[in-house]
């Protein structure tokens, strides 16, 4: 696996979409930091790489189709 690089299996969904949330746990306290507002303070991405206006953005937006076979998502984390 290349550096940055994460492999996941999916087998038997329950749909046949979903989305992805993923975040760089820098301090590594097993837990996404936020500010008093709610803003993550550690790098965060998602399926298709929506933009959020004034939130996070939708499920409808950052939403994948699970083929049933191999799949390349690539997920930009970015800090807010």
């Amino acid at each position: 696996m290349a550096n940055g690089e994460l492999r996941i299996s999916v087998s038997d969904p329950l749909s046949s979409e979903c989305a992805i949330n993923v975040y760089h746990d820098k301090n590594a306290n097993g837990v996404l930091d936020t500010n008093w507002f709610g803003i993550p303070k550690e790098p965060t991405g998602m399926s298709n790489n929506p933009k959020g206006k004034f939130g996070p953005p939708s499920y409808q937006d950052a939403k994948i189709k699970l083929t049933g076979q191999e799949q390349v998502i690539r997920i930009k984390i970015e800090e807010i």
